[in-house]
């Protein structure tokens, strides 16, 4: 059996509540989002303030879940093997308790298929609110209808995919508002900045941005203690739930009900590249799965909101060479963030599954090799960073000579998830692109053993 932690969020949190959770011990982790104790950030004021209003109390209520759930996970580093997931229970405030417990076996599923961790929520109401608003008080944006000139919302994390799905956005004349996490990594940050600009460059003012920062406190509260950076959990598999639910208040609050989440079709689909990455050893972050699950959350909720990945089917190769390069420069294009271990080196390391990826798909483009903390052609025998590498590189070896050799009947039985996708997602084209990039990593690895 997982471990078991206990997670309280005590802002708001009606004293008589957290007495009665205390009877079964104490906490291993106590959030707070607000006073001198504060120990996590969200910020969402700054969404409302750039668009002038304010957002429904479920949505905020999500948006609090959903830090609490990204905080819990990073504070509580996973172990190996079978102690690898986790279970976690949270006593949470919200606004709106009625509704959240009902629809609680559903929040549960939807964060054991991202993350394949164990989530129980028990909630009180939030002290301080009244409750949910009778349905004529409704904020105007929950009614629907464009806000602001904004015609859908988009995620631009700071890297290439959300670089080319806002390009792609651009280019054909739509007005997104582009939503995006902003976390203390000064690497993410740099990344997130320079691609606003090249795009502010290319297509002028239609480049709204809201940055959010939602996160563990960059001050210790010895009252609540948080882990430091070097004692966290480096999975996240949760951050994409932070992730969307950010872009769901960013529909909401500009009046539009789809939201993109751009995402090549190699890392959307995530198809486990061995036997031992099955379950929760693989990111199951924009998985078509996952998306469609985080639709049926936000519809639950009264937010009938379309979650997209306009780039399943494309590998990322195509979105850099026929999508980024019509537009930008190489240095526009490489000064995006790929790297799963961004500003914890003073490059990309070079050994991550994306490191990987991105380096066959910039050679299988055309465009000039990038400088990498670690060649994964020369690693040897070392341990350490190298090793780690090396593990990947031979695991995607494994994967492509498979897309390589056997046929497409072949290919379901020894990757029956592809049966699994959901309706509108094909399955013919997904192993097509999957084939695709099985011969750019074919090419691209061949051309650097010459």
């Amino acid at each position: 059996m997982p471990a078991h932690r206990r997670v309280v969020v005590a802002t708001g949190l009606p004293p008589d509540a957290l007495g009665r959770w205390a009877e079964h011990g104490t906490p291993d982790l106590t959030l707070a989002l607000s006073g001198p104790h504060r120990n996590v950030v969200l910020d969402h004021d700054r969404l409302t303030a750039q668009l002038g209003r304010g957002l429904p109390d479920r949505l905020l209520d999500l948006l609090e879940i959903a830090l609490a759930v990204y905080s819990a996970d990073i504070a509580f580093p996973r172990q190996e093997n079978e102690d690898w997931v986790r279970s976690t229970s949270f006593l949470l405030p919200v606004r709106d308790p009625d509704t959240w417990q009902q629809i609680e076996p559903q929040l549960a599923e939807f964060l054991y298929v991202l993350s394949h961790d164990a989530y129980v929520f028990e909630f009180e109401r939030r002290t301080g609110d009244r409750g949910p608003r009778t349905e004529d008080e409704r904020h105007p944006a929950e009614a629907g209808g464009p806000q602001c000139g904004h015609d859908c919302a988009a995620l631009l994390s700071g890297g290439i995919d959300s670089f080319a799905g806002a390009t792609a956005l651009l280019a054909t004349a739509r007005r997104p508002l582009f939503v995006a996490h902003r976390p203390q990594n000064p690497a993410i940050v740099t990344a997130q900045e320079h691609v606003r600009k090249a795009l502010a460059r290319r297509f002028g003012a239609d480049t709204a941005l809201a940055a959010i920062r939602c996160g563990p406190a960059r001050t210790p509260r010895p009252e609540y203690p948080y882990p430091p950076p070097d004692e966290r959990e480096t999975s996240q598999r949760t951050r994409s739930f932070l992730f969307l639910s950010l872009g769901a208040a960013a529909c909401c609050a500009a009046g539009v009900d789809t939201l993109y989440c751009p995402e090549n079709g190699i890392l959307s689909l995530n198809v486990p590249l061995t036997e031992a990455r099955v379950g929760g050893y693989s990111t199951a972050s924009t998985r078509p799965k996952t998306l469609a699950r985080v639709c049926s959350l936000l519809s639950a909720l009264g937010f009938p909101i379309r979650v997209e990945n306009p780039f399943v089917y494309q590998t990322k190769a195509q979105l850099v060479r026929d999508v980024l390069r019509p537009h930008f420069t190489v240095a526009d294009i490489q000064g995006a963030v790929s790297c799963w271990m961004a500003g914890r080196y003073s490059r990309p390391c070079g050994g991550c599954i994306p490191c990987l990826i991105r380096a066959i798909s910039m050679e299988a483009a055309g465009l000039p090799r990038e400088a990498h903390l670690v060649d994964p052609l020369a690693t040897g025998g070392a341990t350490g960073p190298e090793s780690a590498t090396r593990a990947n590189l031979v695991d995607l070896l494994t994967f492509t000579h498979r897309f390589r050799s056997l046929d497409d009947i072949s290919l379901l039985r020894a990757y029956p998830m592809l049966l699994e996708l959901p309706p509108e997602v094909s399955t013919r084209a997904a192993v097509a692109m999957l084939k695709r990039f099985a011969e750019e990593a074919a090419t691209a690895l061949a051309g650097d053993r010459e």
